[in-house]
């Protein structure tokens, strides 16, 4: 079996609201679509991340839906998961940013 890998842009911030559009109401998706391109870049990976965590604080019993992004263990998991299949340096640099916690100087 032949198999080719095509690398894949990152979504515009149109298809960032189509992506949580498809995931969770409209209006939701149109409010949340800013906080959530600023956030992943528009990695569909980490846009699908927020809105499964948006949902699940949604679902927490007794609580009105959040207003605004949820950044949860969601998000967490799959950030990592995204670092680990970088190459190695920019493992060390993230690894730098989370002890500091800012991006050092470029010299």
């Amino acid at each position: 079996m032949h198999c080719r890998q095509i690398r894949l842009g990152p979504l515009s911030r149109d298809g960032v609201v189509a992506l949580l559009a498809h995931e969770l109401d409209p209006r939701v998706a149109h409010r949340l679509a800013p906080g959530a391109f600023a956030a992943t870049g528009g990695n569909p990976l980490l846009v699908r991340a927020l809105a499964e965590d948006w949902q699940a604080s949604a679902g927490s019993a007794g609580r009105e839906p959040p207003s605004s992004l949820v950044v949860g263990d969601r998000f967490a998991e799959r950030v990592v998961n995204c670092l680990h299949r970088l190459e190695p340096e920019a493992l060390a640099l993230a690894r730098a940013v989370a002890v500091r916690g800012e991006a050092p100087d470029r010299a």
